[in-house]
């Protein structure tokens, strides 16, 4: 016999609707068992600061598990899960100017991001999104530890919106490792981008040697510039910096399903500005393993914009592995002036090998 299954708050005056509900039924459809479900809710917790601006960051003192079925942050709000602290949130909802810095342990259904949200910052912590997360405009999703645990099982990157990592100084200190078990969606004018976030001003393996000169990394930057390192089948390290810009970031992509660029993947080095004419930064890098490329947007990991008074960086490393690729954008580690290229790797599951591309892009 088949069953209908009618879902109820627990309250006795609940209970009793949902017994009338099903004498109604009963009289209309034979053949049917019919049960009741009891339906908890856990409640909702809003964080609001009434637009008031401050560095200040709301907690709760307590260890252990909370749950909650909306966690709203808003008008200037921030928050910290702390290491101790579990939380299972039915949906995220951070709009815009708002905060949510975590440690612990987070299990999110669905979450809409118009904020910042820091995930998994510590190797003990983990997040887990069963449903869609949303980085509308104007929001970040950051994440900066490269061993934590983390699954999304679907990222819409909407135009505005930019999954990043923070910058680094002298050590390989921030980088972004995004596992996502179904589809990653980068739209039009959304972003992965840590362009100018890898290895600070004069730092890294290929910082200048001496004098003005570009970062290294996958290629070399003009002038006395340091060696090339890191791997090009398994890019995960960051730029190097020039003489006065910052390297390039470091991405890294697991993607079960579809991976779509429409938008744009930047581990480009930090560009020149007024204020720093002698030598930029080298690209950083992207690796990339999903079952399906496609889009047109650009994926790039090049030397750091150069003037006619500046000195170029090395480009950066690239590698790709898919089993299709229907990618029809730019893939470019070239350098912007007067260095060398970085390094391009595809892979797809029928080859054996792989294909190694030096392109300086002119």
């Amino acid at each position: 016999m088949r069953e209908i299954i009618v879902g109820t708050r627990g309250s006795q005056l609940a209970l009793r609707q949902a017994d009338l509900v099903i004498k109604l039924l009963q009289d209309k459809l034979d053949g049917f068992n019919f049960n009741i479900k009891i339906i908890k809710t856990t409640g909702d917790l809003i964080i609001d600061n009434s637009n008031v601006s401050s560095s200040k960051i709301t907690d709760l003192p307590d260890s252990g598990t909370y749950n909650l079925d909306n966690f709203t942050i808003q008008n200037y709000g921030k928050f910290k899960i702390k290491s101790d602290q579990t939380f299972n949130l039915s949906n995220l909802n951070i709009s815009s100017n708002n905060g949510y810095l975590y440690e612990g342990t987070v299990s999110i259904a669905t979450a809409e991001i118009s904020g910042y949200v820091y995930y998994a910052q510590t190797t003990s912590s983990q997040t887990t999104v069963s449903g869609t997360a949303t980085v509308k405009n104007g929001g970040y999703l950051i994440g900066n530890n490269y061993e934590a645990s983390n699954s999304f099982y679907n990222i819409v990157v909407q135009s505005g919106g930019t999954i990043t990592h923070d910058g680094n100084t002298t050590s390989e200190t921030n980088r972004l490792n995004l596992n996502v078990t179904n589809n990653l969606d980068i739209q039009s004018g959304g972003s992965i981008n840590v362009q100018g976030k890898g290895y600070s001003a004069g730092n890294g393996p290929g910082k200048p040697i001496s004098g003005n000169a570009g970062g290294s990394y996958g290629g070399y930057g003009y002038g006395n510039s340091g060696p090339v390192y890191g791997s090009y089948t398994q890019p995960n390290n960051l730029g190097s910096g020039g003489s006065s810009s910052a390297g390039g970031g470091a991405v890294k992509l697991t993607v079960g399903g579809t991976l779509t660029v429409n938008g744009s993947i930047n581990a480009n080095g930090q560009p020149f500005s007024w204020w720093n004419t002698s030598a930029t930064g080298s690209g950083g890098s992207v690796w990339i393993n999903t079952v399906i490329l496609e889009g047109n947007g650009a994926i790039e990991a090049r030397g750091g914009l150069a003037s006619d008074y500046t000195q170029g960086a090395g480009g950066g490393r690239i590698a790709l592995y898919y089993t299709t690729n229907n990618h029809t954008g730019s893939i470019l580690t070239s350098s912007n002036r007067d260095g060398s290229a970085g390094t391009i790797y595809k892979k797809s599951s029928a080859q054996s090998y792989g294909d190694l591309i030096i392109n300086n892009n002119n």
